[in-house]
């Protein structure tokens, strides 16, 4: 299991005011600083963002500063002593070209040698604790990580800041240039309709909600376009999509106006009978595990208890 930890002092002793280039010996001396100064003993850089995209903005290209390395893929661990990348066969020649091979190790990735985690396992001093970006590295990989790290007796430790994020001083800003609508008539379907097909799947597989974090799915969704990443026509966010939320959104509207301009026992008394109703079919529905229909029940409820409480608050002067 991943280990949390609290950010440490911003700043190793050693470091100075001005910052070194990208790549150099001296990133590698400031981050060992930053892990001495903490007790751990190597730090894991990955190429992708947060959103595992494989082409990132100049400013989530944390790898490439801290190696020099500009290739689309690789790893990078950062150790006490040692500085290895791990890439493909695209990079391999490249990788070789832009390291210093006194500093650099450039590992290949292939089936048949060990990979990143076995590597690290075994060559890594007795019980290090090894750091990585918990919003850079995907679970599966962490759990891969910790899988092979634990029986050797080391820990994978989910830091709350990245040193790079503080030692990366004139890091490049995002772009402000602002998003397009990418019109229907080349989308194909409109936003409320895509929003439909999902809501759609959603129920059947019972699920509540759906969150996406893949930048090509959201602007596919909405409908939009940008320039956040170069190259690449996609807006730097996440989308949460919750299946009942026109409903539940409608249901309040519904009422508060009816709260708000009723006083009457009648208004009161018709929120009463919605609720047992509905009180009545949650209970049909879990019976027959219909679960999409209990949340809808649910959520009316609970608005018509709003509605209860507001009458009741707004009448008691009045009857």
């Amino acid at each position: 299991m991943l280990h949390a930890v609290p950010p440490a002092p911003s700043v190793p002793p050693s470091m100075g005011d001005s910052e070194p280039a990208a790549g150099g010996t001296l990133v590698l001396a400031w981050i060992r600083d930053w892990l001495r100064a903490r007790g751990y003993e190597a730090l894991i850089v990955t190429s992708e963002d947060a959103h595992q995209s494989e082409y990132v903005a100049d400013a989530d290209k944390k790898r490439e500063w801290v190696s020099g390395f500009s290739g689309s893929a690789g790893t990078v661990v950062i150790s006490l002593s040692h500085a290895w990348l791990w890439t493909d066969s695209r990079y391999l020649l490249q990788a070789q070209q832009q390291l210093d091979p006194q500093v650099w190790s450039v590992m290949h990735i292939v089936p048949r040698q060990n990979s990143m985690a076995e590597h690290l396992a075994t060559n890594l001093p007795p019980n290090s604790r090894v750091v990585v970006d918990p919003w850079l590295i995907p679970l599966s990989t962490a759990r891969t990580l910790e899988a092979k790290l634990s029986p050797k007796g080391h820990s994978l430790i989910a830091l709350e800041s990245s040193p790079i994020d503080e030692l990366w001083s004139n890091r490049p800003t995002l772009s402000s240039v602002p998003a397009t609508l990418h019109p229907r008539h080349h989308a194909g379907l409109s936003v409320a309709e895509k929003l439909v097909v999902v809501r759609q799947e959603l129920l059947k597989h019972e699920a509540d909600a759906l969150v996406l974090t893949a930048l090509d799915e959201v602007a596919w969704l909405f409908n939009v376009r940008g320039s956040d990443i170069p190259f690449n026509p996609v807006v730097v966010s996440c989308v949460f999509v919750c299946v009942f939320v026109c409903v539940c959104v409608c249901v309040c509207v519904c009422v508060c106006v009816m709260s708000a301009v009723s006083t009457s026992r009648s208004t009161l008394l018709w929120s009463l009978v919605v609720f047992v109703v509905c009180v009545v079919c949650v209970c049909v529905c879990v019976c027959a595990r219909a679960l999409a229909c209990v949340r809808v029940c649910v959520c009316v409820c609970v608005c018509v208890c709003v509605c209860v409480c507001v009458c009741m608050y707004r009448s008691r002067t009045h009857w």
